[in-house]
């Protein structure tokens, strides 16, 4: 399992925690499965607007 997700979704998907994991299960990298799923409005970007993914960690 990897320790953590962070996922953006449009306001109109209804995706649950337990959606993310069942899908993972389901496909060949089932070891991924993610221990913890955050949802975000948006990724954290700098000012030119790259993510900063130090901040997803």
């Amino acid at each position: 399992m990897t320790d953590s997700m962070q996922t953006v979704t449009a306001e109109s998907a209804n995706v649950t925690v337990a959606d993310i994991r069942k899908f993972s299960r389901e496909h060949p990298t089932s070891y991924k499965i993610p221990c913890e799923v955050v949802f975000m409005e948006e990724l954290p970007k700098s000012s030119v607007g790259k993510i900063l993914r130090q901040k997803l960690r």
